[in-house]
């Protein structure tokens, strides 16, 4: 399980199916599952410098914590540790080169969800491997399809926006 040169035996739509099944364990495991969460204070939601009114107060509800997730064995860890590291993504950008990305794409994100720390190396072999055109094809192939990359005409959207909501001065 898990073994880059096992891929290679795989047929397309095998290989599919397989990373579409890992995706979808990765991302319904509970937060922090993989790995234990970040204690560096470097990354905070509140400007320390921009306090109006004192310190914020947060609350630990007990009623909206996720079950424990069971304790893995040494060995299983072991091999889904193989998952974010640069020589497996790097084996299964290779089996991808001449095919539509789409699938790798959402393990990747897998992935980069369950392991946050992990993020910028995936990254960067995605875009050391593939030199940007990972993302480029992405783009190309999906994003200028879809409804989000479809151009709107912003003079409609501007005029309609002040017309409806604003009123005339008297």
């Amino acid at each position: 399980m898990f073994a880059p040169p096992r891929y290679s035996t795989f047929q397309s739509d095998q290989l599919d199916a397989y990373l579409s099944l890992l995706t979808f364990l990765l991302q319904n495991l509970p937060p922090n599952a993989l790995e234990p969460p970040s204690t560096s204070k470097d990354k905070s939601w509140v400007d320390e410098g921009d306090s109006d009114d004192g310190a914020i107060h947060v609350e630990v509800v007990s009623a909206f914590a996720a079950s424990p997730m069971p304790k893995l064995d040494p060995k299983t860890m072991k091999r889904l540790q193989n998952l974010p590291s640069p020589t497996h993504i790097s084996t299964l950008l290779g089996l991808y080169s001449s095919r539509n990305k789409f699938v790798l794409f959402t393990f990747c994100s897998g992935i980069c969800q369950a392991w946050p720390a992990r993020q910028d190396k995936v990254l960067a072999t995605i875009a050391g491997h593939t030199g940007g055109g990972f993302v480029r094809e992405l783009y190309r192939e999906h994003v200028r399809s879809s409804p989000l990359g479809a151009e709107v005409d912003a003079s409609a959207l501007g005029g309609g926006l002040n017309s409806q909501f604003v009123e005339d001065p008297p």
